[in-house]
């Protein structure tokens, strides 16, 4: 039973049959991963874009009583002089008299 696949051969027929199938095997596994090596580029994801935030400059002010830098349209002006919030000005007055 020997080759009855083959129809019949002789054994040296289906060596050669046998080394025929493994070399296209080989070759067919060579050109599968060739293919996939040379487009491989053209599946891979490209990274997402960085957001960059854009801070506008801002002025900054120096409260007069606890020394905190904080912008200048939240801070509380009184006289020239800024405060990050009415009790540090009110403390800052009383000082003052």
């Amino acid at each position: 039973m020997k080759g009855w696949y083959f129809g019949v051969i002789n054994d040296n027929s289906q060596k050669s049959l046998e080394t025929m199938g493994l070399t296209r095997l080989l070759l067919l596994m060579f050109l599968a991963w060739l293919v996939w090596w040379l487009f491989k580029p053209l599946f891979r994801r490209a990274p997402p874009p960085q957001q960059t935030r854009q801070v506008g400059v801002e002025d900054t002010v120096r409260c007069l009583f606890c020394q905190v830098n904080l912008p200048k349209q939240e801070a509380l002006e009184q006289d020239g002089e800024y405060f990050c919030n009415t009790e540090h000005r009110q403390h800052y007055q009383e000082q003052q008299k």
